[in-house]
């Protein structure tokens, strides 16, 4: 599950299961409202994003799948030609942070 604080101190939840949600985030309104987002897992633990200062970050979500099934989540954050991705393992519970400087354009 993803936490999502926005500049007026609330929080919204984002379940990447829920496609209405997911699409969510694509409204621009919204992205330069988010102040901190937050990676949260089924037993409680959470990891905290870069901070989305003056809306500096592209941001969105995808689902990991392999063969059809659900695998986890992966939330990525672009800055001009730096991509920020931080994936959540349902199986572990493990959180994978990838940073790619050319943007992820091959």
């Amino acid at each position: 599950m993803i936490l999502i604080q926005l500049q007026d101190g609330k929080t919204r939840r984002v379940d990447p299961r829920n496609e209405s949600q997911l699409l969510s985030l694509d409204d621009r309104h919204l992205q330069r409202q988010i102040r901190r987002v937050s990676i949260l897992d089924e037993k409680g633990k959470r990891v905290d994003l870069p901070l989305n200062k003056n809306g500096a970050f592209i941001m969105w979500l995808e689902i990991v799948t392999k063969g059809g099934v659900l695998k986890g989540e992966k939330f990525c954050m672009r800055n001009g030609s730096v991509l920020l991705t931080a994936t959540l393992y349902y199986s572990d519970s493990r959180v994978v942070f990838d940073i790619d400087k050319s943007g992820g354009f091959r």
